[in-house]
């Protein structure tokens, strides 16, 4: 077996060396170490020699100081920065006030600086609680900054070059079929349908839309899921509060009570194409595409988003909040709703992540 330890070993190594009771050991793993790192590529030496001399530095310190934990964490960060980060979960956002909802949904306060950073992306590292006493799951939060399903399945490229994900989550707003739903209720996507595919014939254009489907695990699972009954709007309403009474530059809509917002959740068929709606043809188009089980919402980025985890092999869901009803009001697109009915969608995912056996270890 060789002796040369890869990058994330090298941290464990670290962290033994500071953290060991025995010193004689101590000393014959920091010799192993040396003597490794001669045999290391160069960048991979750089790395663990200055990571060697932070331990020289803060072993002797106590165990439970902040800044040497900083460091270390620092380190690890830097060791780790070539090499893929497992997760349990990751959740992609679009636009910041997304961004913002869903850190706020997961406890992650808005003025906290990135924990990664990979090809102009930032990510944001969280923990989200599992039932029956299982450790915690490792989440991490991220934005593809532009809309439209070609760009969101190259952004995925990004996220999944970064992280293993067991499971990816595409969180945010969309505009909803009125006669269905409300603003503020939120959407899980039972199937996602690529509305934008025509087939052209001698008689014009055809429709041709194509659905895409989760797992028929997730989605049973989900069939089983009441989040009202499981503190859904309660966790909701006071994240709205806690960061609406925080931040000034957070909008909402005008009289808007947290205290009594009550979203409707619903299972149903969502609508990805690249196109702003805002001409209240919603619930015409919901009607075309699929008469059997009609459409509640539409958005720009589901369908690109489902083929991207598909390709990667990363079980996949749409989770998706109602902001508005895909028509001008007053010679502009409402965007009172964006930040609560994404708050909305991404507190009813943590809901299911700490109440579902989804994601146990098989």
């Amino acid at each position: 077996m060789s002796r040369v330890p890869k990058p994330t070993d090298i941290s464990t190594l670290l962290r033994m060396l500071r953290f060991e009771h025995d010193p004689r050991l101590a000393k014959l793993m920091e010799e192993d170490l040396r003597w490794s790192i001669k045999d290391m590529d160069s960048k991979v030496r750089g790395r663990a020699l200055s990571a060697l001399a932070a331990t020289h530095i803060y072993k002797d310190v106590d165990p439970e100081d902040r800044d040497a934990q900083a460091v270390f964490a620092a380190l690890d960060m830097w060791l780790s920065a070539d090499s893929v980060r497992e997760v349990d979960v990751a959740i992609v956002a679009v636009k910041e006030v997304e961004l913002d909802a869903v850190k706020s949904a997961f406890g992650v306060p808005l003025t906290q600086r990135e924990d990664h950073y990979v090809n102009g992306a930032y990510f944001f590292m969280c923990e989200a609680a599992q039932p029956g006493g299982r450790p915690p799951l490792k989440v991490v939060i991220t934005m593809a900054g532009r809309s439209g399903n070609d760009t969101m399945a190259a952004f995925l490229a990004t996220v999944f070059t970064a992280f293993s994900a067991r499971l990816c989550c595409l969180v945010g707003m969309a505009a909803g079929d009125e006669e269905q739903v409300s603003k503020g209720d939120v959407l899980f996507g039972l199937e996602v349908v690529d509305f934008k595919r025509k087939i052209m014939t001698d008689g014009g254009e055809e429709l041709d839309p194509k659905p895409l489907a989760p797992s028929q695990a997730l989605i049973r699972d989900f069939s089983f899921f009441r989040p009202e009954r499981m503190g859904w709007h309660e966790l909701t309403r006071q994240t709205i509060f806690n960061t609406v009474a925080e931040f000034s530059d957070i909008v909402v809509p005008v009289a808007f009570d947290p205290a009594t917002y009550c979203p409707g959740f619903k299972r149903t068929r969502i609508m990805a194409a690249d196109e702003l709606i805002e001409d209240d043809s919603i619930s015409v188009r919901a009607a075309l595409a699929g008469p059997a089980r009609r459409t509640s919402g539409a958005e720009m980025e589901g369908s690109g988003f489902a083929v991207g985890c598909s390709e990667w092999g990363v079980p996949w869901l749409v989770m998706r909040g109602i902001a508005d009803y895909g028509r001008r009001e007053q010679d502009s697109r409402p965007k009172d709703w964006q930040f609560v009915s994404t708050v909305a969608a991404a507190a009813c995912l943590r809901t299911w992540l700490e109440s579902s056996h989804f994601m146990a270890p098989r």
